[in-house]
């Protein structure tokens, strides 16, 4: 695989903002704040991933990430 397929691939595993929120007690902090703080997250993981530095399992790193 091409390093843009493989990129192109690995984003389509990252987890979606709402399902990172259905794994939070969103009772414990604002709500516009926990989204600006996993949009950050998401875009650092995008980043790195772009960069070519692509995690086996993408959807427990995001998570482990974030949470």
């Amino acid at each position: 695989m091409t390093k843009s397929k493989n990129v192109r691939e690995a984003f389509k595993r990252i987890p979606s903002l709402d399902e990172i929120l259905k794994s939070i007690d969103l009772k414990s902090l604002p709500l516009h704040l926990l989204k600006t703080k996993i949009k950050e997250s998401l875009e650092e993981i995008r980043l790195e991933i772009s960069n070519n530095n692509i995690p086996d399992d993408i959807h427990s790193y995001t998570m482990k990430k974030i949470l």
